[in-house]
């Protein structure tokens, strides 16, 4: 089992005040770097022969192309190192919100998310020519918050208006989701991970569904 996969089962065993803080970020703000923070801090404390990196260019992972501007190289969220300062082990991390994917939602919205997906996928198909034994993965974070009877002024630190779309939010599209990727991208082998409901915060119910695609190179494509 790949590190990220074993961290991203760990995220069952999360304490009540670690549920609460995610709880809180995911409604005020984007949560995806603090779970891409989280996650590199648990494969670090859980593997003493490894090291452990976050948002690194290509070029400090030694696979730039030469001459490349540092600032201008692509850059991996989360790449695990072994002993030799080899790469064993890169991921891509998006976070999405599911009420994105209400038939009423702009097509637009939808599309950049999709394409951001497809973009990363595409780079890190990429890196395995150059890492060939790197294992690759897309990490979807799937973010569900559903709204109850919202606190008084939430609306001024909720800072994506997240407020606004959650309160007409009725269906889980997660599985819309996943089945979209899945039809996308044939050369990956997706696996939804166990919902954590992340408790609520400023009157709205937050769970989190991880989703980790795994690149096989067995595959034609």
């Amino acid at each position: 089992m790949s590190y990220t996969k074993c961290a991203l089962k760990a995220l069952l065993n999360l304490s009540e005040d670690e549920k609460c803080r995610f709880a809180y970020l995911a409604v005020t703000g984007k949560l995806e770097n603090a779970l891409r923070d989280h996650l590199a801090f648990t494969i670090q404390s859980s593997h003493d022969n490894v090291l452990v990196g976050r948002d690194l260019t290509l070029d400090r992972v030694g696979l730039g192309a030469n001459g490349q501007h540092a600032e201008r190289s692509p850059r991996l969220d989360l790449v695990v190192f072994d002993q030799e300062g080899h790469l064993t082990e890169a991921s891509e991390v998006k976070l999405f919100y599911t009420f994105d994917y209400r038939l009423n939602q702009p097509a637009n919205v939808v599309g950049q998310v999709h394409m951001g997906v497809l973009r990363d996928a595409t780079r890190l198909e990429m890196l395995t020519t150059a890492a060939p034994h790197a294992a690759v993965n897309l990490l979807l974070l799937v973010c569900h918050a559903n709204a109850q009877a919202l606190a008084n002024h939430y609306d001024k630190v909720s800072k994506y208006d997240l407020h606004r779309p959650a309160r007409h939010q009725i269906e889980d599209f997660t599985p819309k989701l996943l089945a979209g990727f899945q039809a996308e991208l044939q050369n990956w082998q997706f696996e939804s991970l166990k919902s954590i409901n992340l408790g609520e915060r400023f009157g709205m119910n937050v769970g989190l569904t991880p989703i980790i695609a795994s690149y096989n190179r067995k595959l034609p494509g």
